[in-house]
């Protein structure tokens, strides 16, 4: 169907929107006359989104408002003087970039088109309505340093050999972290990597795998964001499915379906004895009814040979058979690492 949600309801050709967000188009008034449907074959750009063709000369703005305009694209299209020489008449926009009004009535649109401190007041009264790439590139830096923070954090359980052998993996964490940290961002990028609840760890990741044979991160990040963006939003979490804060601290670990998490990651480790999560799964559920708190409370394990679950407080108890078994295993196989 010939139609894509934007900031506030479903637009189609014929609706009238008004640009919102951070873009040179913003608080604009038009109609749109197209959408290009993501993933189908009229679809003409590189953008993560549909396509909305919109014509901004369809409402016809007093006078003065129309010189703000000049002036604003004068600066954009040099030379480009007037209103009818700015190309105005099928700009291509994001849906998230823009707020339906067809619903208003003729003189509500009619008062808000003829100034812009109306158009300003009406989208920022929305979600995502006034929000720009700044306060995006802010919040990524946020979200990034929350990720290496909760990283460093999680290295603290290992020893002194294990974080050897995790060592490809921890340079990679904080190469990424100064490249993004640096990094003059397009807002396509931006818009991207914002997706992510852990946007270090999608390009952490590319480098670590890239390695090998690419010695500039910039050309990782390249490749990732222009020939694998489909598949790194399918392997990875984003931030539209997280119920956590927006932080993103360590409570992101909240109201996590544990059968559906441990089972992820026991697809990707796993290489022998698959079945062992199985065992996991009633474990889990058997535990879970347990009305002592401490009886619920599991280390599991995870390895290329199979998986394990012990109750913790027999796991920290010397001499005692899941100590016992958890100790030996590691020593057979130290690539195993437990939750």
């Amino acid at each position: 169907m010939n139609t894509a949600k934007t900031i506030y309801g479903e637009v189609q050709p014929g609706d009238w929107v008004i640009a919102a967000g951070n873009n040179d188009y913003r608080y604009l008034i038009g109609t749109v006359t197209a959408i290009d449907k993501f993933g189908m074959p009229e679809h003409g750009t590189d953008n993560l989104n549909d396509d909305i063709h919109v014509d901004f000369t369809a409402f016809e703005y007093p006078p003065d408002r129309i010189e703000e305009i000049e002036e604003h694209f004068s600066g954009l299209y040099g030379g480009l003087r007037t209103f009818d020489d700015i190309p105005l008449d099928d700009v291509i926009m994001a849906p998230k970039m823009l707020i339906r009004i067809s619903h208003l009535g003729q003189d509500e649109i009619e008062r808000m088109g003829n100034l812009r401190h109306n158009c300003e007041a009406f989208c920022n009264c929305f979600p995502g309505g006034g929000e720009s790439q700044s306060d995006k590139y802010g919040e990524l830096m946020k979200r990034l340093d929350n990720n290496l923070g909760d990283y460093r954090e999680s290295l603290m359980v290992f020893g002194k050999e294990e974080l050897i052998d995790m060592s490809g993996k921890i340079c990679s964490m904080w190469d990424a972290h100064i490249f993004l940290g640096s990094r003059d961002f397009s807002d396509a990028e931006l818009d991207f990597l914002i997706q992510f609840q852990n946007p270090l760890e999608v390009v952490a990741d590319a480098w670590c795998e890239y390695n090998s044979h690419l010695d500039n991160l910039h050309d990782v990040f390249y490749g990732a964001f222009n020939d694998r963006k489909e598949e790194l939003l399918a392997d990875y979490p984003l931030m539209r499915d997280s119920k956590a804060p927006a932080d993103l601290g360590l409570r992101r670990f909240m109201d996590v379906d544990l059968v559906d998490f441990l089972g992820k990651i026991s697809e990707q480790v796993i290489i022998h004895y698959p079945n062992d999560f199985k065992i996991d799964i009633d474990i889990f559920r058997e535990a879970a009814m347990k009305e002592d708190f401490a009886e619920r409370r599991l280390v599991w394990h995870v390895c290329s040979t199979g998986t394990h679950s012990k109750p913790e407080r027999e796991v920290f108890i010397r001499d005692s058979g899941a100590h016992e078994y958890m100790t030996d295993y590691h020593q057979n196989d130290p690539d195993m690492f437990g939750y």
